[in-house]
């Protein structure tokens, strides 16, 4: 309410002679509407006026359609009306496939991250404005850090468009979180509220007996030696690790802290860097392990030709300084849009006469498989 549309409209006396005109506009100011000018004197064959209507809303109007009749009278000539059509809303967004506006992401490792994926449609007439107020959500525990981050958290959605947003769930306890997002919308009263919830899980060893008494061992006796049990009583494989004999645990470890992304976020004040979760028995990952054996190389690089620079052939310490500054060269990671389904991932060209029905199909198709619509005319 209190939004202003403005429309420029052009009148051009297509007769032969000079005319004289009067907007009536008793009944379109009551209505909201301001015209201007309303009158237009003394206009000769062939030129061109523009008017502005404008149209302030009101607390007191209707949503919906309306259609207003404003007369226009000429000077010793016809009667003209001229037709105001309103379509008056309120902007809004509706998260597809979710009708309860909720998001359960079950069972989550804790120092785990589940990601889901949601599609804010606007499917009214007008673009809607949108952001995520925290500073009004709500916990069971208002103490409680959230520990869920929808990203981004504003936008403008276009009508008829969508946007798509991802709500991330990071537990550190085992138990069960619930919070509430409150989406704000520009000019709407109704606040959209996304509840979340899901469950903190973590990963557990059962041994028996919890602890082993060897007794007395003889010198050059046999062996003595107890059996223990370990039952993996959850849902998850997990990987058993020696900290004081693996010798592979420890370079990998060593491979992981010489990782350079690990000290740009500690720099960066950033206390979480994600990577895809590693399999039970699975090695470091292959982009740790290609990032850490560039920076050994660079580092070796450097200290030859700071060491042995002057000593070099002129080719060879050219050759050294080139690769170098190769291996110097950041890389920029190209951010693909999230990949789509093979099953859906085709055009679809929709022919047919008017009146055929293509239109309707289309729109079906793109609610369907989540597509967009291109119009070839």
């Amino acid at each position: 309410m209190g939004t202003t549309q403005k429309k420029q409209v052009k009148i051009k006396n297509v007769g032969n002679l000079p005319l004289d005109l009067v907007f009536d506009t008793k009944q379109s100011k009551l209505a909201g509407y301001t015209i201007a000018p309303e009158k237009i004197g003394k206009m000769m064959p062939s030129d061109e006026v523009m008017v502005a209507v404008t149209l302030t809303t009101k607390k007191t109007m209707k949503f919906g359609k309306s259609k207003l009749a404003v007369p226009v009278e000429v000077k010793n000539g016809a009667q003209y009306k001229m037709d105001l059509i309103t379509n008056l809303t309120i902007p809004d967004i509706t998260i597809e496939g979710n009708p309860e506006n909720a998001v359960d992401f079950g069972k989550v490792l804790c120092g785990q991250r589940k990601t889901i994926f949601l599609r804010l449609l606007n499917e009214k007439e007008i673009p809607c404005e949108w952001s995520l107020n925290l500073r009004d959500g709500l916990t069971a525990d208002k103490k409680e850090e959230v520990k869920f981050i929808m990203n981004p958290n504003s936008g403008k959605i276009p009508s008829g468009g969508f946007q798509i947003v991802e709500v991330n769930f990071a537990p550190s306890a085992e138990k069960e979180y619930q919070f509430k997002f409150p989406i704000k919308i520009v000019d709407n009263s109704r606040v959209l509220t996304l509840d979340l919830k899901g469950v903190g899980a973590s990963i557990a060893l059962d041994v028996q007996p919890s602890k082993i008494k060897i007794g007395p061992v003889l010198p050059y006796s046999a062996f003595e030696y107890e059996v223990l049990e370990i039952h993996n009583p959850t849902n998850y494989a997990t990987e058993l690790i020696s900290l004081d004999f693996d010798k592979k645990f420890k370079e990998e470890e060593e491979t992981i802290a010489a990782y350079e992304e690990i000290e740009n976020y500690e720099k960066k004040d950033q206390s979480v860097l994600y990577l895809p979760v590693r399999e039970p028995g699975s090695g470091v990952w292959t982009q740790v392990i290609k990032a850490v054996e560039k920076k050994k190389k660079r580092v070796e690089l450097q200290k030859k030709l700071d060491t042995e620079g002057d000593k070099l052939p002129a080719e060879e310490k050219e050759r050294l300084t080139k690769q170098l500054e190769d291996l110097n060269v950041v890389e920029q990671v190209v951010e693909y849009p999230r990949k789509v389904d093979s099953e859906v991932m085709l055009h679809v060209a929709i022919l047919g006469p008017t009146k055929s029905g293509r239109t309707s199909v289309a729109q079906a198709l793109r609610k369907e498989h989540k597509r967009a619509i291109v119009n070839i005319n």
